[in-house]
């Protein structure tokens, strides 16, 4: 799965933009790492970190739209000791996040802008347990709103820094959320 996202990644970043940050007509690559929190109590947090590509397109009034999609890039393992099993290691994954986004961005002064994002989106998340060297694996697909916001800057018009805090699902028994650090072309 890992690398059918890289190689999705890698045909985004070949796929004619049209334009750059500050472009006249608004569009936008974004490659982002991202540090997951996702928290199932009583579980402790799972920290894995995960790859996130943003393409999408900012109009003149400040209002635009996004697609994303991402995958994770490395677990976050952690070891139980659970009765009868005995010590059991289980990792957390976002095999796959895709979704649609409204955006509205404002500038606050020279190449720096703050933005707000809110959507849908669907994960696609596995859990690996493995016991005495017998593994088990559950998938489990998700569906749900999504909202958070971040700032861009750099210091020039073709390329910004991006920081984002993303908030991807927020379900009775578990929530995932993410802060990321990425480059906008």
């Amino acid at each position: 799965m890992k690398s059918t996202l890289i190689l999705g990644v890698l045909l985004l970043l070949g796929t004619p933009i049209g334009g750059t940050a500050s472009a006249d007509d608004g569009t936008y690559l974004n490659i982002s790492v991202a540090g997951i929190t996702y928290e199932e109590p009583p579980f402790p947090d799972f920290n894995p970190t995960m790859l996130v590509a943003r393409f999408g397109k900012i109009y003149d009034n400040g209002l635009g739209f996004e697609a994303r999609v991402g995958g994770t890039l490395d677990g976050d393992p952690q070891v139980f000791d659970i009765p009868i099993l005995g010590n059991t290691e289980l990792d957390i994954e976002v095999d796959l996040l895709y979704g649609l986004y409204f955006v509205a961005e404002a500038s606050i002064g020279g190449t720096a802008s703050i933005y707000a994002v809110a959507g849908v989106n669907t994960l696609e998340l596995s859990a690996t347990a493995v016991s005495s060297g017998i593994k088990f694996v559950n998938s489990a697909e998700e569906s749900g709103a999504a909202f958070g916001g971040g700032i861009t800057f750099g210091p020039s018009d073709k390329a910004h820094v991006t920081l984002e805090y993303m908030s991807y699902l927020d379900k009775d028994a578990f929530t995932l959320s993410t802060v990321s650090l990425g480059i906008l072309f």
